[in-house]
């Protein structure tokens, strides 16, 4: 029988593998063995660390040593228990040899084989009525990287394309956490970007009850996606307290940062987002308010913007996460949430956030650490093109209110 161990971050996604099909019939036969191997197991802390800082800095996260070593020799030592006198590692990787026919025979030939499934997997996102499907950032451990090309950008793209967007690619679209339905690609093409050429593609939409009034759905292959349930018809909708408290915690958080506070709070509230948990009853929120600005691209580095997220506490809620922008300090940033989803597991949602600057537009997003904060991570870059205009109804300007008695300066833009 031959031996396969796996290690991997996301062992459900093999579930396909070993219960349907040619490979589940072998399975069922006794033809081959799989076995596999979780590095979170191994971690050594509570909150099951897997990842860290690259050393010398950088962006981005890299695998630990400890839990991926631990599994590895975990894996190596059921190879051994299973008969398999010499294992052999195969790290799965797109910047790999090519998996052909004739490196099928060579490794069937061999007693088993150690397989180390780090995948890339892919977040998307969806905007009606085009329908294009956009590639946002791949998922690695608990963080995020850009769709950045490190040698030929039309190379990079045209692989892309043949990998995760060819005709007839299966995607679940997810929106305010839950499925809403899925995406089937019917054509893809690479489309002349301020980044270079990036890969884009078109298809059809079949959406459930509860999402055909939204317009803007992240997305995972299907293989990958997380089993979440779908939600009730009803959308989440912020609540009268919610709506009464955003207000008061944006005044309280630009005074602590000296900020001149807006002329006219229900102008300045650019966005109110109801938040979704694991837990059912019970909903954060996050809001954006500008001053001098609006929730779109264009105008000018004047003004600041305040985002935060609230969480329910025992008295109210509390904000859990706090960015305050000041433009002339470091440009205009103006963040609108586009969805959230739980994509790392950990029953807490991921926010993906649009951030509106002068010119350009690029993506953020939020999420809680494995220690417990919650913080921002800038993946993409400036270099995104020029988003359409946004809707004269959702836009927002607002002027200056007098600065309060003896006001410092405004902050530079920090996270608290």
């Amino acid at each position: 029988m031959f031996q396969f161990d796996v290690i991997t971050l996301f062992p459900r996604m093999f579930e396909a593998v070993t219960e349907c099909g040619v490979s589940g019939r072998a399975r069922d036969r006794k033809l081959f063995e799989l076995v596999l191997w979780n590095p979170r197991d191994f971690a050594t802390n509570s909150y099951r660390t897997v990842d860290d800082r690259p050393y010398g800095g950088g962006p981005g996260m890299v695998m630990m040593v400890e839990p991926l070593e631990k599994a590895l020799n975990a894996a190596r030592q059921r190879q051994r228990s299973a008969g398999v006198t010499r294992t052999r590692v195969v790290y799965l990787s797109p910047q790999g040899r090519l998996l052909n026919h004739q490196m099928v025979i060579a490794l069937a030939s061999l007693e088993g084989l150690v397989l180390l499934a780090v995948v890339p997997i892919w977040w998307f996102f969806v905007k009606r009525p085009q329908c294009p499907i956009v590639p946002v950032a791949e998922i690695v451990a608990d963080s995020l990287l850009p769709l950045r090309p490190a040698t030929n950008a039309r190379t990079y793209g045209e692989n892309f394309i043949a990998e995760h967007l060819r005709q007839g690619a299966e995607f679940v679209l997810f929106h305010e956490g839950a499925r809403a339905g899925s995406f089937i690609v019917s054509g893809a093409t690479l489309e002349n970007t301020a980044c270079g050429p990036l890969p884009r593609a078109t298809g059809s939409l079949e959406l459930g009850e509860s999402a055909t009034g939204a317009s803007e759905f992240l997305a995972l292959a299907r293989v990958q996606a997380p089993q979440v349930a779908r939600r009730a018809p009803e959308s989440l909708a912020p609540t009268r307290a919610m709506q009464v408290l955003a207000p008061i915690y944006a005044d309280q958080l630009l005074r602590n940062r000296h900020a001149q506070l807006p002329g006219n709070w229900p102008r300045a509230q650019a966005q109110l987002r109801v938040i979704g948990l694991s837990d059912a009853r019970n909903a954060g929120f996050t809001a954006t308010f500008l001053v001098g600005d609006t929730l779109g691209p264009g105008l000018d580095d004047a003004g600041h913007s305040l985002f935060f997220l609230a969480l329910p506490a025992q008295l109210g809620y509390d904000t859990v996460f706090v960015s305050f922008r000041d433009y002339p300090a470091n440009g205009k940033a103006a963040p609108r949430v586009v969805d959230f989803l739980d994509w790392d597991h950990d029953d807490w949602p991921e926010l993906l956030l649009r951030v509106y600057g002068s010119r350009t537009s690029w993506y953020e997003a939020v999420g809680r650490g494995a220690d417990g904060q919650w913080r921002s991570t800038f993946f993409s870059g400036r270099c995104e093109p020029e988003p359409a205009p946004i809707d004269s109804a959702q836009t927002t300007v607002d002027t200056l209110a007098p600065p309060t008695a003896g006001a410092a300066p405004p902050d530079t833009a920090r996270t608290r």
